[in-house]
């Protein structure tokens, strides 16, 4: 059965159609203007504070349709965690980049914002994941990475089976981990106010092709007033590596990130993650345990690796994993240890 429609029904319909989809496009263009509004200043005002405005910090602005295309309606998932998800895309002059897509709590958004601050006041650095640009246009910025694989530690040492290849990625790991607590060094001490990374997590690091360690996601960074030596706020990071007298008291300090990086450290050089359940015993039974009952792939490499070095790398770990703040040595300590180690392994003829 035909039904016929008067022409100015017709037209009627069609222009009320329409009429509807400009008021939602406005609505949406409106949205997206706010959140411009609210991201842009926020980042601008923490660049500021970071850097006493006297930092210019040159990165792109680009479009929620711009982030679309780069990333092919993001469809290529290259990293996952329970905060972010990484996607692989491709810009208008077909370099590939990584693209940070934020999965956080609103009231975690200061912390963010804080975050990608901190991260392009870093971006000049070697060790430090550069950040291009990001688009302000959603609820929480989306960020643009350059591309450094999608490699990170928690998978670096998948596929090393043999005792020679194994050998090789310890010594590997130790100039890594080196480059890292340089690093957090630097952001400790670089800027007006001390910061706490608060997630430093082999998962938080890229491996390139170079073999460089590529440290990101400052997402949970956050600042210790001036003249003080902690600020109090709810424990967060990743279970394991979050420092114990943080855990219990809320007094989060430099300290805390010196705690998450001999877990981290542990863990990168065992190529195993925490496993206290198995134990049940503290953290520091945990490492005396691994290494002094042959659970630790290290002691198969004795002789090429060296006792001495074995034996620092132990105590380095067993100090920074100490239950109290007070009895951890500082960052700069840390890494200026494995700097020696470092460098007593090459006078050996080991290449790192």
């Amino acid at each position: 059965m035909f039904v016929l429609w008067p022409m100015g029904g017709i037209k009627q319909r069609a222009k009320s159609f329409f009429n509807k989809r400009r008021v939602e496009a406005s609505k949406v263009e409106k949205i997206k203007f706010e959140h411009v509004l609210r991201n842009g200043g926020v980042l601008l005002e923490k660049i500021i504070s970071l850097s006493n405005g006297r930092q210019d910090v040159c990165i792109r602005r680009f479009t929620a349709e711009e982030i679309t295309l780069v990333t092919n309606n993001f469809q290529e998932c290259v990293m996952t965690r329970g905060d972010f998800i990484m996607f692989k895309g491709v810009l208008d002059d077909e370099c590939s980049v990584l693209v940070y897509k934020p999965l956080i709590d609103p009231l975690n958004y200061d912390a963010f914002i804080l975050g990608i601050a901190i991260n392009a006041l870093m971006s000049h650095l070697k060790y430090i994941l550069k950040l291009i640009g990001c688009c302000m246009e959603f609820e929480f910025p989306t960020l643009v990475y350059e591309y450094a694989g999608s490699t990170n530690l928690s998978d670096f040492h998948k596929g090393s089976r043999s005792i020679s290849d194994r050998t090789l990625l310890w010594y590997r790991m130790i100039k890594i981990s080196r480059d890292i607590a340089s690093m957090v060094v630097y952001f400790h001490g670089s800027f007006p106010l001390k910061l706490v990374h608060r997630n430093l997590h082999p998962f938080n690091v890229i491996v390139d092709q170079n073999g460089d360690a590529k440290l990101f996601n400052f997402t949970l960074a956050i600042a210790i007033p001036k003249g003080e030596p902690n600020v109090i706020d709810v424990p967060m990071g990743t279970l394991g590596f979050i420092d114990p007298e943080y855990l219990s008291t809320s007094s989060v300090s430099t300290k805390s990130d010196v705690y998450a990086f001999g877990v981290m450290l542990l863990e990168i050089l065992t190529g195993d993650p925490l496993r206290l359940w198995k134990y049940q015993v503290s953290i520091d039974e945990y490492v005396k345990q691994l290494f002094d009952f042959d659970e630790l792939i290290i002691n198969e490499m004795f002789h090429e690796v060296g006792r001495a070095e074995f034996d620092e790398v132990k105590n380095l770990i067993l100090s920074c994993i100490k239950e109290y703040g007070e009895d951890r040595p500082e960052m700069i300590d840390v890494a200026r240890r494995l700097h020696r180690i470092e460098k007593d392994l090459k006078m050996k003829g080991q290449v790192l």
